[in-house]
């Protein structure tokens, strides 16, 4: 006789199905937002050739693996549970406690997770490299939990295949060591996330002298940044709290199982979700902007010198340029250098937001 009643064995099966059902929905909304983020990235004004591949690559391989590993997924295991193994509530519920799956897409959802997690993060350090002109030394810190966080992720990967590959390697205790190997993950992803987040946060307003235009522009970035980070991290930390607290047996952590349901679905979701809504807050940002830098110097120069005239624009007016070479980034950084050994740390913040904004 099975030790859970009735009602358990419900509630567990409705957290199951209507997870399934809730990460399907979310993902309909990812779909009218990914190609709509790709057609406002591909039609702003301060691209890169560079930059294009890292970024609508990152965002594509994310939606990529999402559609085509986790869908499929769900949907095999969502009529493995009601449909072939569902005769009773019973069965049902023995198939969602057991989620025994073919070893092969099982191996494909470990991949999916360590893929998301990889690009999400990595995406979001490139930017906060570029936006600390691609100083090593000065972006230590969120490349070094990048690289703890991949060590993390792929011991995790690795130790969730062993139980598919190796049955008896399934017990009460190996179970326990998985559940902290998961809250470690997303500890340690949600420290890449915020860590990142604030240094760029921190730039742009060393960059920026308070009540200035450059700071009210880019607090529209920093305002998507905080945005997208909140919603990955939240539910990312919420996510490892549970781990935290549960025991490896249904019976002590019931409730915290059914919630881990709904937490699972959201951090898929979200992994891939998070990064594509930041690039298309960036993007519009980045247009805004642009409108506003015009409004400005139109404010401040005759229109004539605007069309006809030969003088090269302030440093200043140029925070989102249309292109940017790599030679030209890494002149722009040994200027840097050379300023500040100068001392002439107004000119260095000048070239610093230049790159803020091209990064962006």
């Amino acid at each position: 006789m099975s030790p859970f009643s009735v009602s358990q064995q419900k509630a567990y099966i409705s957290a199951d199905l209507n997870s399934t059902l809730l990460f399907q929905f979310l993902f309909g909304i990812y779909t009218g937002v990914f190609p709509a983020t790709i057609y406002v990235y591909l039609h702003k004004e301060n691209r890169s050739v560079t930059k294009d591949r890292i970024v609508i690559g990152s965002i594509a391989v994310l939606y990529g693996v999402t559609a085509l590993i986790m869908i499929p997924l769900n949907w095999f295991y969502t009529d493995d549970m009601i449909c072939t193994n569902g005769g009773t509530r019973a069965d049902m519920f023995n198939e969602s406690t057991t989620v025994e799956l073919p070893a092969g897409l099982t191996l494909m959802r470990d991949l999916k997770t360590f893929i998301g997690f990889f690009l999400a993060d990595g995406l979001l350090v490139w930017r906060c490299s570029h936006a600390h002109g691609r100083s090593f030394k000065r972006t230590l810190l969120p490349i070094g939990l990048l690289i703890v966080e991949i060590a993390i992720v792929t011991c995790t990967t690795v130790y969730q295949c062993l139980f598919t590959v190796v049955p008896d390697f399934v017990t009460v205790e190996q179970a326990k060591v998985l559940d902290r190997l998961n809250a470690a993950k997303f500890v340690s992803v949600a420290a890449t996330s915020l860590i990142a987040t604030l240094m760029i946060c921190r730039q742009i307003y060393i960059c920026t002298a308070p009540g200035s235009s450059s700071r009210r522009r880019y607090r529209i970035i920093i305002n998507a940044l905080i945005q997208s980070s909140a919603l990955y991290s939240a539910s990312v930390i919420f996510t490892a709290i549970l781990d935290f607290l549960d025991t490896g047996a249904l019976e002590s952590s019931f409730t915290v199982a059914v919630t881990s349901q709904y937490a699972s679905a959201l951090v898929e979701m979200f992994t891939g979700l998070a990064p594509t809504l930041m690039v298309g807050q960036l993007a519009l940002s980045s247009g805004y902007a642009s409108y506003e830098e015009t409004k400005l110097s139109s404010a401040r120069l005759p229109s004539e010198l605007l069309v006809h005239g030969d003088t090269q624009p302030d440093i200043e007016m140029q925070q989102f340029p249309s292109q940017r070479e790599e030679n030209e980034e890494i002149m722009m950084v040994n200027r840097q250098s050379d300023i500040l050994h100068k001392g002439d740390r107004k000119a260095a913040f000048d070239i610093t937001k230049t790159y803020v904004g091209a990064c962006f």
